[in-house]
């Protein structure tokens, strides 16, 4: 949720020296609803639209800091209730409303697994938990293929963790220091917060950015720095009018400039959103006084921007689950000036749920009966997800039960006709493995550690096979390569070789630097590992080196034959003179809802079967991968054999799913082929 519409309470300051009610920062909040709802739209060159929730962080922190200082300053206590009660009165009802009228539509657009994840999101989003929900699930904000409707819920819950603590830190000054030392101290607990949640959302930026996106540690210092200009303004109250005026034009320049020069690849929040924030503080600086010719008076108290700004809150709460519900709905994928449509119809949802914020501020109720009231939501809500969750129809298939052909030998006559049947196969087997409802957790099991996550950068030297094995054989690459080592596990046992996994997640065999969407910048981490494994590799004198890695991730950024030579290259070099080298070709890439056409599809599943030139640019890239592998004498292994003929792949290939996600095969299929891939471990044999 926008943050700083939160309070939604009349723009006023609450720090004596200043102007009571502020159109500065309702105009503020406009800029802001307006860059974020318009970014999610697609409108070209707004790339930095999402920005605008640090706007409203900061409008967050002046308003609530403001009020409660004042509070503090005045009564020398914090009446926390109270301040709850009055956030859940501004809050709840358009929130929990844009709830469940998304878990209701959803229920009714979205696929089975979406539909469970919505709903376990409504249940975080109930509880302000949302935020760590989705940082802990690996989302990334700008580029989440499948993004949950309630995403958005995210900054409400930060900010309610904020003021879980903040409120009680006041209450606490208010107890133990003296009424003059009061504002000293309050403002050095802030600014020790702004330095320091800085400093953390600088270094987890780089490391770990769903969790420097979505958590409170993080974004901090953006409410920080509203509540220490709250404290401030007394003193910038005493500036002279053109250093105001200046103020406010600046920061709105540096808002701007936020917005049309940042993209989605530009890390965040790290340092970076220091531009956004301080031009958010510049601007509400600057309408501490009203001044003839500011931002505030060309600007931002204009009524159609006061009247955008009031509404913004709801606006906010609807155009997201708009936006993302709409084309599931529809089946397609809506066209730029659909998605302007789309968030245009929000906005008038959000002036009709206007009329409910006025009313539940204008209730008679008194705090316990809202603080009441937040509770019963919460439960309602709750109670709703687990409804929703109890009431979804099965996903098991209508077909026979049947029994996957038992593969007995690498003869690959066996994989082709299991295939040939089942591009006959109509409904979905009853025995369906894995389930379409774990399809997406059927990965290889492993102890944690083993396949380095993108954090990681000292490798684990994991034994499979034949622990005791006379011969030893190494895997490198990455979740690609990964994909087999149940199945080579398996067959390096067979044969009496120990297998050592050394891979990691995105992290190529070329020696490329390659970029990293999840991290938005270079994947300096794979180089490191690298430089730490490949050493130990040539240590252990392993005789036989296995390898493969995802076209895709070179695919955005390299030539193919620049891909495949660095790969060939990396691969020599790390084979001592008695080594084998075997590389498995890339699995065949899905179209990304598949599973989910099975899903739509249990009747007659054929409807699901996809070319196996999917895509023309991976395609090239393995057509030139395997030219290379096998100009060079290293020993390969067509795995499209094993999930296509010369055409087409089925989705289902007897009664198992092929695949998890649309590059990574399920663990199921994996073990299925093992003996397709015995040879590798045979004398004489992929040499």
């Amino acid at each position: 949720m926008t943050a700083g519409t939160l309070i939604h309470a009349e723009p006023v300051s609450a720090i004596s020296g200043a102007r009571r009610f502020r159109p500065d920062i309702q105009g503020m909040r406009a800029v802001a609803v307006l860059s974020v709802v318009l970014y999610h739209a697609g409108v070209p060159l707004l790339n930095g639209g999402y920005a605008g929730v640090d706007i409203f962080f900061v409008i967050s922190g002046f308003l609530i800091t403001g009020l409660l200082f004042r509070e503090l300053d005045t009564t020398g206590r914090v009446a926390v209730a109270h301040f709850y009660s009055r956030r859940f009165r501004r809050l709840l009802p358009p929130a929990f409303l844009v709830i469940l009228v998304t878990l209701l539509f959803g229920r009714s657009v979205l696929a089975h697994d979406q539909v469970l994840s919505l709903t376990s999101d409504a249940f975080w989003a109930a509880v302000y938990g949302i935020n760590y929900h989705l940082a802990l699930e690996g989302v990334t904000y700008q580029s989440a293929a499948d993004p949950s409707a309630l995403q958005h819920f995210w900054s409400l819950a930060v900010e309610e963790q904020f003021y879980l603590i903040w409120p009680t830190v006041l209450l606490i000054v208010g107890f133990a220091v003296a009424r003059r030392w009061r504002r000293p101290v309050v403002a050095t607990l802030l600014s020790l917060v702004f330095v320091v949640s800085l400093f953390v959302s600088i270094r987890v930026t780089d490391t770990n950015v769903p969790m420097a996106y979505f958590s409170l540690q993080t974004r901090a210092w953006e409410l920080a720095a509203g509540g220490l200009l709250a404290l401030s303004v007394p003193l910038v109250a005493r500036l002279p009018d053109n250093a105001l005026r200046w103020l406010g034009w600046g920061g709105l320049a540096a808002i701007v400039a936020t917005l049309f020069l940042y993209t989605d690849a530009t890390p965040f929040p790290s340092y970076t959103a220091l531009l956004p924030v301080l031009g958010a503080v510049a601007i509400i600086a600057g309408g501490t006084r009203l001044v003839p010719g500011s931002v505030e008076t060309r600007l931002l108290d204009r009524r159609p921007v006061q009247y955008i700004g009031r509404s913004s809150y709801a606006w906010y709460l609807w155009h997201w689950p708009m936006l993302v519900l709409l084309p599931v709905w529809l089946g397609r994928e809506l066209v730029l000036w659909e998605r302007l449509e789309v968030v245009f119809i929000a906005y008038w949802f959000a002036v009709l749920t206007y009329i409910l914020e006025n009313a539940a501020a204008r209730s008679a109720w008194n705090h316990r009966r809202w603080l009441l009231a937040g509770a019963a939501g919460s439960v309602l809500i709750i109670a709703a997800t687990s409804l929703v969750t109890v009431l979804m129809p099965s996903l098991q298939g209508r077909g026979a039960a049947t029994a996957a052909t038992l593969l007995r030998s690498p003869d690959p006559t066996g994989v082709d006709r299991a295939i040939a049947r089942s591009l006959q196969i109509t409904a979905v087997p009853a025995n369906l493995t894995p389930t379409l409802a774990k399809a997406s957790k059927d990965y290889p099991w492993e102890p944690s550690g083993c396949h380095a996550g993108l954090a990681q950068v000292v490798p684990h030297d994991c034994v499979f096979g034949d622990p005791k094995g006379s011969k030893t054989a190494v895997l490198i690459g990455d979740s690609h390569a990964d994909q087999w080592l149940n199945a080579l596990s398996t067959d390096a046992a067979a044969n009496g070789w120990k297998l050592i996994s050394m891979t990691k997640a995105a992290c190529p065999v070329a020696d490329l630097l390659v970029w990293n969407n999840d991290l938005k910048r270079p994947y300096t981490e794979c180089q490191t590992f690298k430089a730490a494994a490949w050493p130990q590799i040539k240590a252990i004198k392993p005789d036989l080196i296995i390898a493969s890695q995802a076209d895709a991730v070179g695919a955005s950024t390299f030539k193919p034959n620049t891909w495949a030579a660095s790969t060939v290259q990396q691969l020599r070099a790390l084979s001592g003179p008695k080594t084998r080298l075997v590389y498995l070709g890339d699995t065949p890439y899905m179209p990304a809802d598949a599973n989910r056409c099975v899903e739509r599809h249990l009747d007659d599943v054929r409807a699901c079967i996809y070319p196996i030139n999917e895509n023309a640019q991976w395609t090239d890239f393995y057509r030139t991968m395997r030219t290379a592998i096998t100009t060079d004498r290293i020993g390969y292994v067509d795995t499209h054999a094993f999930f296509c003929n010369r055409y087409v792949c089925p989705a289902v290939v007897e009664n198992m799913l092929t695949h998890r996600d649309q590059g990574h095969a399920t663990r199921t299929y994996a073990n299925w082929l093992a003996p397709m891939l015995a040879p590798i471990f045979e004398k004489g044999s992929l040499s």
